[in-house]
């Protein structure tokens, strides 16, 4: 009744509008607007009247009753070119808020008119919402925006006392006019309203040179969001995403061998300002000279075997992050022969200990740690089964392959039948095995809607149900063939299909197995995967054999190193370290005897070589690593000379000594300096020094006293090969502000990504 009584009320309010439209002679704009209004408010006391006789749950369904029927706002639409109104466009709404708005069950609205002569469409009765709105003439850019006109306004309550006697009535909101104006631009090359920005656009991902270079593949666009124009009274409109759709407006293509590129944007006569240049973030590598890196675990660590070229990953543009440091890596190093030492190559040969596996779960895509190996799931696949597990390689063999358990849950479902009779029903998620046995692995509750299952299924309402959604899926699953969707209840007919996403949710290794070298390979087969999930061992550490090696002696030992230890090298997971610890087995079997002993304390000098004082026993290390240790052998005697060198023409790259730090000694025969590129690869050549030696007749040693001469400084040497030092970009997190454009002009917008942000700190 209720919803009859304000169509008809809308209805006659409308043919009064009508009719008193039709009656004017020369009837402006302002004319139209100012009647509007005059009869937007006689129909609000109208409204108001019949508002007071209703509660405040009738009073609000009565409003949105006038919301639906558009009573509540009136919209024009001001449509110009440079500030000139566009006839005979068509402007197009669609929207409003998902409810019915007639009887035949519309569940959104949609109202066209074409503009005049003014360049105005006017909308007198639309609802209240959200809408788009699409603007289309021939020969002009359809222009398209999101307009969301808020929510209406609820009733008035207004509270009266009579005579000790409180009543609340209501009082309807004033319907509300809104205007928005919409540019349009020609399509028409000989009257289209337009300017040009030409640019360059640069990145340096090379720092070892001083030319920048071009991204690739890279595309600019325009934000024209400036372009609407709009001053809501009711203070309710937001509008975005306007957009103009024509071939190579507002977007453009940088060429990808000179960087330059060339964007067509809608212009006035008077200029359009605001306007910007959408940069987008970069990712990628940056070619620099380092001396150290971060580990892995924050710290950064000098590289063992001295400065390298590395291609670093970076990110470019406004909203980057991370580190900006450019470190200084000297373009050159000297190199002297190494001095003649008590005795000279005795090493230890290294071979890993079998061993057995570590029984476990492997079940996160982080480290999963078993025991002392690490293992963790790098792709978790997609399945519509359990796939076999296997494992080999390693050197060692098991009897038990492991076992694979899945994850599943039902991420969308659909309802294919609805079904009849139920009262009660169930929405299952069924995991069937191979011998066809199925078995509920989650399941929820729906409420029946007349009598069979609704129409749709609002992911809010079981995505934090078991087995159903992303948030929690059944996992630990065994032996599952395949997934389906089953409805249960007390009813028949009800049936429904979906998306079943079913994933590797971990592996059981139960069998250790033995002789296992290095780390095995884990391989998953079947399971009727789309993708294979694969599974990566970060870390198998093993204990390490030692066997003196004097084979490469090229001197006889006549008293032992003042030092000798071991060296783990740093792994993915771990940092490196020395040890000097070893532990003693009998050979043969490899029973343990004795643990911790001191390695240098285990051996002598013996014939000029570096042997066991105890040939009986095996020495294994007491530390288990997962790459082969290195010996590190600290002789007393001898030391080689120390210099310090600078560029001393920075046009020509010759280098000059700028002090010597430490002589050296222990040298048997005359030796000289050698300079090098500090990293292969770099410039720099024919630097040649002479040095002055005294010789001890008596000792047999050559020493430098000091003195030297300069026979050539070379050329092409660098004292950074950074050539690059850290450089700005012009580019905010909004993109670059473009100058204001006027019709017809052409603008320079040059955009430099600069040197970025690397995502790992360097030195």
């Amino acid at each position: 009744m209720l919803l009859k009584r304000l169509k008809l009320f809308g209805f006659m309010a409308f043919i009064s509008t009508m009719v008193l439209v039709a009656c004017e002679d020369d009837f402006t704009e302002e004319d139209f607007l100012n009647q509007q209004n005059r009869l937007a408010m006689e129909k609000a006391k109208a409204d108001s009247a019949y508002l007071a006789s209703l509660n405040a749950d009738q009073a609000a369904e009565y409003i949105s009753a006038l919301n639906a029927s558009g009573d509540l706002m009136a919209v024009t639409i001001v449509v110009r070119e440079d500030g000139a109104p566009i006839s005979g466009a068509t402007v197009t709404f669609t929207g409003g808020e998902p409810e019915a708005i007639d009887d035949n069950g519309r569940t959104q609205v949609t109202a066209s008119a074409t503009t005049g002569a003014d360049g105005n469409a006017v909308f007198d009765r639309l609802p209240i919402g959200r809408h788009t709105i699409l603007i289309t003439k021939t020969g002009y850019a359809s222009a398209s925006a999101q307009v969301n006109f808020g929510t209406p306004a609820a009733p008035i309550a207004i509270t009266t006392s009579v005579n000790g006697v409180t009543k609340t009535s209501y009082i309807a909101p004033l319907k509300r006019f809104e205007n928005l104006a919409f540019p349009m631009f020609s399509t028409d090359a000989t009257s289209a309203k337009t300017a040009t920005i030409n640019g360059v656009v640069t990145i340096e991902n090379d720092l070892t040179n001083l030319t920048p270079e071009i991204p690739q593949n890279l595309t600019l666009k325009a934000d024209l969001s400036f372009l609407v124009n709009y001053n809501s009274p009711s203070g309710s409109v937001s509008v975005s995403q306007y957009q103009l759709d024509a071939p190579g407006l507002g977007s453009a293509t940088v060429n990808n061998t000179t960087g330059a590129y060339s964007m067509v944007l809608p212009a006035s006569a008077s200029g359009y300002a605001n306007l910007r240049l959408i940069v987008p973030e970069l990712t990628g590598t940056q070619r620099i000279a380092i001396n150290a890196i971060d580990d892995g675990s924050g710290n950064v660590v000098m590289i063992p075997t001295g400065p390298e070229f590395r291609n670093v990953p970076t990110r470019w543009g406004g909203n980057a992050t991370g580190f900006t440091s450019v470190p200084t890596v000297f373009g050159a190093k000297a190199v002297f022969p190494t001095p003649p030492a008590a005795g000279k190559g005795f090493t230890f040969d290294f071979t890993a200990q079998p061993r057995s596996l570590t029984a476990g779960t492997i079940n996160t895509t982080t480290n999963d740690y078993l025991g002392s190996d690490i293992y963790k799931i790098t792709n978790r696949g997609s399945y519509t089964g359990t796939p076999t597990v296997a494992i080999s390689g390693g050197g060692g063999t098991v009897t038990i392959q492991p076992l694979a358990r899945m994850r599943a849950a039902a991420t969308t479902i659909t309802r294919t039948a609805a079904g009849s009779g139920y009262t009660f029903m169930n929405v299952n998620l069924v995991k069937v095995d191979g011998a066809a046995v199925e078995t509920v692995i989650g399941d929820f509750a729906v409420t029946p809607v007349s009598g069979g299952l609704p129409a749709t299924f609002d992911p809010s309402t079981f995505i934090n149900e078991p087995s159903f959604g992303t948030n929690s899926p059944a996992t630990n699953i065994a032996d599952a063939a395949s997934f389906k969707l089953t409805v249960t209840g007390d009813g028949t007919g009800a049936t429904v299909t979906g998306t079943i996403s079913v994933s590797l949710d971990r592996v059981i290794i139960s069998d250790v197995g033995s002789g296992f070298t290095s780390a095995p390979t884990i391989t998953l087969t079947g399971g009727g995967a789309t993708t294979q999930a694969t599974i990566q061992s970060l870390e198998f550490p093993v204990q390490w054999n030692l066997t003196p090696n004097n084979a490469g002696n090229t001197v006889d030992y006549a008293v032992m190193p003042s030092d000798l230890y071991l060296y783990f090298p740093p792994t993915p997971t771990n940092g490196g370290y020395t040890s000097s610890s070893v532990n003693y087995h009998s050979s043969g079997i490899g029973t343990l005897e004795s643990s911790f002993q001191n390695l240098y304390n285990s051996l002598t000098v013996s014939g000029g070589d570096v042997t066991l004082i105890n040939p009986g026993i095996v020495m294994r290390t007491s530390d288990f690593w997962a790459v082969k240790p290195q010996v590190v052998i600290e002789d007393e005697t001898p030391e080689a000379p120390e210099v310090y060198f600078y560029i001393s023409n920075s046009t020509t790259g010759e280098i000059d000594v700028n002090y010597w730090n430490d002589y050296g000694n222990g040298y048997n025969t005359p030796f000289q300096l050698t300079i090098q590129p500090s990293i292969t690869g770099a410039p720099g050549t024919g630097a040649q020094f002479m040095l002055e030696h005294n010789f001890n007749s008596t000792s047999g040693e050559y020493s430098f006293v000091g003195n030297y001469s300069r026979l050539s400084g070379g050329s092409g040497y660098l004292d950074n090969l950074n050539r690059k030092s850290q450089e700005s970009d012009n580019i905010s997190n909004t993109g670059i502000g473009l100058p204001t454009l006027q019709s017809g002009n052409v603008y320079t917008v040059n955009v430099t990504y600069g040197t970025g942000f690397k995502t790992v700190n360097v030195n």
